[in-house]
């Protein structure tokens, strides 16, 4: 009961603006945010590696949680980060209080 209260109460502050949570679970979770240069150097070495990106995004990125939303379609032969990041921002735009991670997907040639 008291819990649940906290939790609502937590929730109310971080959707005003006045309190802010980072998640503090799973293996990346006590880096600092990455930045658009870091995160478009990271794209590009999936780019170098010919790995196809995936945009996800959730409101609950618990590690438990398995099941994120796909943004777009997953992202084949890309060329150029750009095209990543621009569909990161739109996602950011789209969705401003949700988490967004990038997935690479590694193809193997049959």
């Amino acid at each position: 009961m008291v819990f649940n209260k906290l939790y609502k109460l937590i929730n109310f502050l971080i959707k005003k603006g006045c309190a802010t949570v980072r998640l503090t679970q799973g293996t990346f979770s006590f880096l600092p945010d990455l930045t658009d240069d870091q995160i478009s150097k990271q794209i590009q070495y999936a780019i170098n590696n010919k790995w196809a990106i995936n945009i996800e995004y959730t409101e609950d990125p618990h590690p438990r949680n398995s099941y994120w939303e796909l943004w777009g379609l997953p992202l084949f032969d890309i060329q150029d980060p750009a095209t990543v990041m621009f569909e990161i921002n739109n996602c950011r735009k789209q969705h401003s209080d949700v988490y967004i991670k990038i997935n690479p997907l590694i193809i193997q040639e049959l």
